[in-house]
């Protein structure tokens, strides 16, 4: 039996039709997504300053 997580949820919420569960699994892996990316962003700044800034 596959363990429960957000990549199960969204596809037997899928498989099951239920769209708006489809929708929080994508919502939450994105925050995730978000989150980690702020972390290594963070600790880029923070372990290489020699480099110099990104200007978006």
């Amino acid at each position: 039996m596959p363990r429960p997580g957000l990549g199960y949820l969204i596809i037997n919420s899928q498989y099951s039709f239920l769209i708006p569960q489809v929708y929080f699994g994508i919502l939450g892996i994105t925050v995730i997504a978000l989150a980690f990316n702020a972390v290594l962003e963070t600790l880029e700044r923070r372990f290489m300053r020699w480099k110099a800034p990104v200007t978006r």
